[in-house]
């Protein structure tokens, strides 16, 4: 196989073990529906520009430092992106 398929294998790869996790696929499946999960932030579109990263360490049994260890694995596997929003 060439090196194409090697990628993509290791992403399918990294994706699966990111989805292995039962924490990480909770926290996937509340942003899976953003609307329905989470209420509306003023100035900030839940689809379009997403969420902060406190309004998911909210929902029940998911706590900030549980958000940050999960954090690095599932934007590994890019199932999710992040970024900084300054006040």
């Amino acid at each position: 196989m060439g090196g194409r398929s090697s990628g993509l294998e290791m992403a399918i790869a990294r994706a699966l073990t990111a989805l292995g996790n039962d924490r990480r696929a909770q926290i996937l499946d509340g942003l899976r529906d953003r609307r329905a999960h989470f209420r509306d932030q003023v100035g900030v579109d839940l689809v379009k520009d997403g969420l902060f990263g406190l309004l998911i360490a909210g929902k029940p049994k998911v706590r900030q430092n549980t958000l940050s260890d999960h954090k690095p694995s599932l934007m590994q596997a890019e199932l999710v992106t992040a970024k900084r929003i300054k006040k």
